[in-house]
């Protein structure tokens, strides 16, 4: 029997998406836990092996990889545990996507050698906002080198968690004259309006979630000396999120040229139809998607190593679940090929 696959947090957003992601793909195919931190109706997609667990009394003895889908404290309590069984993890909290010995992976962007990750056995998730940036990032900064990145990320209230998609979609019901009521983890009301700033703010103002983009997107492309700002807002929008990003080039570009090397570089698909006027939403060619779509490409308007350019991605597929099972499936058949081997 194949070894067991854990998702932990399975009944969150990005653990029922994980769910979802692995029905369609091979992976799928192992017996499955659901390890959850209390008995709930739990949509199971059709086609997988699965049991439901209790958290706090789960052993992990015999799971081959673990997806962890917890805050940070609850990854920092429990991810030892399954080490300790010896499962691989994959963390999709913040815990530990800046330590230096844990890589921060986007398949196709960041691609390591898996065995280097067998001293801590974890490889981390990066964030939903970060690992859509890269993946349009990462080309360029091939083909015309990258000196600054500015983005401004529109990001939907389901990166705030269920909780808070919960009361979004209540609030929508809200009379048109009436305050809108609160959202559970958003600084204000949302409803016909939007927050510039998620979550507290420092000392010089920036917030969490737009350091965390800094510092993760650096990392990714292995470029510590890149200049990268964020602002970070959340949007009257339940699924995807936005990014308006703005870059400036080592070497001029023509926008023909780029509309081609990203389009051939999945998961990326562009949408840049100047005739039509059409933009990607995060509606339309973003929700329930694995792409990562990309419009609205310009350059200039006086300076060809100018670029602009509007992208749009589902944040608990392509910027959680879908990253995260293109990780275990990199780390399981690494492990797989190190075993044919040794036999």
């Amino acid at each position: 029997m194949s070894a067991r696959l854990a998702v932990v947090g399975a009944s969150g957003l990005v653990g029922a998406t994980v769910l979802t992601v692995l029905a369609g793909r091979r992976l799928g195919a192992r017996p499955l836990d659901l390890v959850v931190h209390r008995r709930e109706p739990t949509e199971i997609p059709s086609g997988l092996e699965t049991r439901v667990c209790l958290l706090d009394d789960y052993d992990f003895a015999g799971v081959e990889l673990a997806f962890f889908c917890l805050d940070e404290q609850g990854a920092e309590r429990h991810i030892p545990r399954a080490l300790a069984a010896g499962a691989w993890v994959v963390d999709n909290s913040s815990l530990h996507r800046l330590a230096p010995d844990v890589p921060l992976v986007v398949p196709g962007v960041s691609d390591t050698d898996w065995h280097t990750c067998a001293p801590r056995r974890i490889v981390a998730n990066p964030n939903c906002s970060t690992i859509q940036l890269v993946h349009v990032l990462a080309p360029l900064e091939e083909r015309w080198g990258l000196s600054e990145v500015a983005v401004a990320t529109y990001q939907a209230v389901s990166g705030a968690g269920r909780e808070a998609l919960e009361d979004f979609r209540r609030s929508c019901v809200c009379p048109a004259e009436a305050l809108p009521p609160p959202i559970r983890g958003v600084a204000r009301p949302l409803l016909h309006d939007v927050v510039a700033e998620i979550g507290p703010l420092d000392e010089e103002g920036w917030s969490r979630e737009e350091r965390k983009i800094v510092r993760e997107t650096r990392r990714i492309l292995g470029r510590p000396d890149l200049t990268v700002r964020a602002t970070a807002v959340r949007v009257p929008v339940a699924v995807g999120h936005g990014e308006a990003v703005f870059v400036r080039l080592d070497r001029p570009a023509d926008v023909s040229e780029v509309r081609t090397t990203l389009a051939a570089r999945p998961p990326l698909r562009v949408y840049d139809d100047l005739a039509a006027g059409r933009a990607p939403s995060p509606r339309v060619e973003a929700a329930g998607k694995d792409e990562v779509a990309v419009g609205r490409l310009r350059l200039g308007p006086d300076d060809p190593r100018l670029l602009s350019f509007w992208i749009v991605a589902d944040n608990l597929r392509r910027g959680a679940a879908t990253n995260a099972v293109e990780i275990a499936e990199g780390l399981l058949a690494a492990a797989q090929g190190a075993k044919s081997r040794s036999g």
